[in-house]
């Protein structure tokens, strides 16, 4: 099954970022999930984008948060702001 995280700034600070399950039922399907995901970001007005090597739309916080997911995504929109979510599976 596929999870959504939430991930924000961790508490201590530090550059360092944290990731929490959001509650609800798990995907079976992890692409209908990141549509699912998309289509979230879109209605807020955002565009949704995996940070992987060589994405410039946003800061690349991989290996700085705690319970790190597998998928790491940003939310960014038109006005610069961003927020992090991802995608683990968990068997």
């Amino acid at each position: 099954m596929y999870y959504e995280h939430c991930i924000e700034q961790a508490s201590g600070g530090f550059g360092e970022y944290q990731s929490q399950p959001i509650n609800g039922e798990g995907w079976e399907d992890e692409g209908a999930l990141e549509i699912e995901m998309a289509q979230g970001a879109a209605d807020q007005g955002a565009e949704l984008i995996e940070l992987v090597d060589g994405v410039d739309e946003a800061i690349d916080i991989r290996g700085r948060i705690h319970n790190e997911p597998g998928r790491v995504f940003a939310l960014v929109w038109d006005d610069g702001r961003v927020a992090y979510t991802g995608i683990t599976e968990v068997a």
